[in-house]
C-alpha cells in the first residue's frame, strides 16, 4: 500500500462504496466450500422483535457453520425475512450451524445452535430482535495522517471474539473510522465481552483495486487497553463490557508498522487425499515471526481462485469429503511485535479420493469383454465418470465412458494365445486414476 504524508485523500463515493460493501459482503455472503448446490436440510422458524423496535422491519436471517477449529464462519445461505414473519435456509451440507437475526447496526437476535443432517428439517428456531449495544471512541495518528492513507486502505476498527479472526470468522462488528478519527461500532448480540482492534483495511482479492492482494499493511494493529497506543495482540488487550450496555471513550493512537521481508513462501507438504493431513510450511521472514498465523481455503479445481472460502485454520488441516473435487490452498501471515506481515498464499493443491479399479475378463474367439468398477470412499457413485481404456503391449486398443463407476469395454479381432491386457481409468478431478493389468487367454 502507498502513504503519504500531509496530503489530502480523494475520497470518491465510488472507493467508499466498495469500503461498505466489502464490509457487508463479508457478514452476508462468505462461502464455506466451492460447491453448494445440493440441500442436507433446512432449518425454520419465526422472527420477532422486543417491545419498543420497530415492527415492520427487514431482517436479515444469517447463519454460521463449525469448522473443525472450532471457528464459526458465515455461509452463502442466508435469507430475508420481516419481523412477525417465518424463514427457512437451506444447507448444503451436515452440521453445527448456529442462525442469527439482525437488523443492522440497528438489532439483533441471540444464536441459536442447530445441528443439521440430511433430509432432516428443523422447525421452531425461533429468533427474536433485541437492540445492539455500540462502541465509540477516537482514533489519533502518530507519523501519519488519516488523510494520507490509500483511499484502498482505510482504516477500521472490529470488535473481535477470537484471537485470530479471519475476514469471515468472528468478528462480532466492523466499522470505518471517520475523516476526524471517530468511530461508532454496533455490536450485535450474543457477544457481552469483545476485544477492540484498530486495524486498516487490507487489500481486497479484487483486480479493480489498485493495491497488492496479500501485502502488509502499513499501520500497526492495536487493540484497546486503555493505555495511549493500545496492546499489540488480543491476549493482552482489555475485555470491553456491553453486557450493561452501550460504552464510550475507547480511544487509542496509532503508529506506522515496520514490516516483514519475505525469504520463502509457504507451501503445503501431504498428500492431498481424502481422510489424509495436510501441514502447512510457514515461509521464511526476516526478522523471524514469533508465531503464524494460518487459514485454510477450498475453491474452484478448474478456475484457481475462483469463489475461495476459509474452510480452517492453524497449521494442519484434515482433508474432508467436504472439499473433494476442490482446490485448496494456505495463507500464512507471520506475526511479530511492532510488525506487520504479508499475507501470503501458497500454490494450490487439489483434493482427491483415491480410486480402487476393479476387472473382470471375459474371453471369447478372438475376442474379450472386460466389466470395470471404479470405487471411491465417500464418494456418491453419480461423481464417479471418467474414461477407462485398454492397452496392449503399450498400445491403447479402445477407450470407452465411466458412468456411476461402471463401463463395460469389449474387444474383437485379438489373436490366439495368452497375452496381458492393461485398464487405466482416466479418475476425474474428485477422484484418482488407478490401472490394473491381468492375464487373458484369447480363444
Amino acid at each position: 500500500m502507498s502513504l503519504s504524508f500531509g496530503g489530502t485523500m480523494n475520497h470518491s463515493l465510488r472507493r467508499i462504496a466498495l469500503v461498505l460493501l466489502g464490509l457487508v459482503a463479508g457478514l452476508l455472503i462468505a462461502p464455506v466450500g466451492a460447491a453448494q448446490a445440493a440441500t442436507a436440510g433446512t432449518v425454520s422458524g419465526t422472527v420477532t422483535a422486543a417491545p419498543g423496535l420497530p415492527a415492520d422491519a427487514d431482517v436479515w436471517v444469517g447463519v454460521q457453520r463449525r469448522l473443525a477449529s472450532g471457528h464459526w464462519v458465515t455461509v452463502n445461505r442466508g435469507t430475508a425475512a420481516k419481523v412477525g414473519g417465518t424463514y427457512s435456509l437451506p444447507l448444503a451440507d451436515a452440521g453445527t450451524y448456529r442462525v442469527q437475526a439482525q437488523v443492522f447496526d440497528q438489532s439483533s437476535s441471540d444464536f441459536r445452535t442447530v445441528s443439521v443432517s440430511k433430509g432432516v428439517k428443523r422447525t421452531g428456531v425461533n429468533l427474536q430482535l433485541l437492540p445492539n449495544r455500540e462502541i465509540s471512541g477516537r482514533v489519533s495518528t502518530e507519523g501519519f495522517t488519516l488523510a494520507g492513507l490509500d483511499p484502498d486502505g482505510p482504516l477500521l476498527v472490529s470488535a473481535d471474539t477470537t484471537r485470530e479472526p479471519s475476514w469471515s470468522t468472528e468478528v462480532a462488528a466492523t466499522a470505518l473510522v471517520a475523516a476526524d478519527g471517530t468511530y461508532t461500532l454496533s455490536v450485535p448480540r450474543p457477544y457481552d465481552e469483545v476485544r477492540v482492534r484498530y486495524h486498516q483495511r487490507p487489500c481486497p482479492d479484487d483486480p479493480a483495486e489498485e493495491c497488492e492482494f496479500g501485502e502488509a499493511l502499513d499501520v500497526l494493529t492495536a487493540f484497546w487497553d486503555g493505555t495511549t497506543y493500545g496492546a499489540p495482540s488480543f491476549d493482552q488487550a482489555t475485555a470491553v463490557d456491553l453486557s450493561g450496555g452501550s460504552v464510550t471513550a475507547k480511544d487509542v493512537t496509532l503508529t506506522l508498522a515496520t514490516k516483514f521481508t519475505t525469504v520463502t513462501k509457504p507451501r503445503i507438504t501431504g498428500t492431498p487425499r481424502l481422510g489424509a493431513t495436510l501441514t502447512a510450511q510457514p515461509g521464511s521472514y526476516a526478522p523471524a515471526a514469533t508465531s503464524v498465523v494460518y487459514e485454510w481455503y477450498a475453491g474452484s479445481a478448474s478456475v484457481l481462485g475462483e469463489y475461495d472460502a476459509l474452510v480452517g485454520t492453524g497449521r494442519t488441516f484434515t482433508v474432508t469429503s467436504d472439499v473433494i473435487g476442490d482446490s485448496l490452498m494456505v495463507r500464512a501471515r507471520p506475526v511479530r511485535a511492532g510488525y506487520e506481515g504479508p499475507n501470503l498464499a501458497s500454490a494450490y493443491v487439489f483434493a482427491k479420493s483415491r480410486s480402487s479399479l476393479s476387472v473382470k475378463a471375459k474371453p471369447g474367439k478372438r475376442k474379450a469383454t472386460f466389466t470395470v468398477r471404479v470405487k471411491a470412499p465417500d464418494i456418491d457413485t453419480a461423481r464417479i465418470y471418467g474414461k477407462a481404456s485398454v492397452y496392449a503391449k503399450g498400445k491403447r486398443i479402445k477407450t470407452v465412458t465411466v458412468r456411476g463407476g461402471k463401463a463395460t469395454i469389449k474387444i474383437a479381432k485379438q489373436k490366439k494365445g495368452k497375452r496381458t491386457y492393461t485398464i487405466r481409468w482416466s479418475g476425474n478431478k474428485s477422484i484418482t486414476s488407478a490401472t490394473k493389468s491381468l492375464k487373458v487367454r484369447i480363444r
